[in-house]
């Protein structure tokens, strides 16, 4: 079993970043291009780096 991973704008608290399985699926809603989102970009860059350097 896994879980989709939804990062939407202004709703960091719902944001998670723990896989259940091997795979993710990252569902992600920008803001119309709004500087929130190129951070949240960089912040999932680093944690599919992460993922992938530990075995994903």
């Amino acid at each position: 079993m896994g879980a989709v991973i939804t990062d939407t704008a202004g709703r960091r608290d719902c944001a998670h970043m723990h896989l259940t399985i091997p795979k993710a699926f990252i569902r992600y809603v920008g803001n119309s291009l709004h500087p929130s989102d190129y951070t949240r970009c960089d912040v999932w860059i680093e944690r599919m780096k992460y993922w992938l350097k530990n075995g994903m």
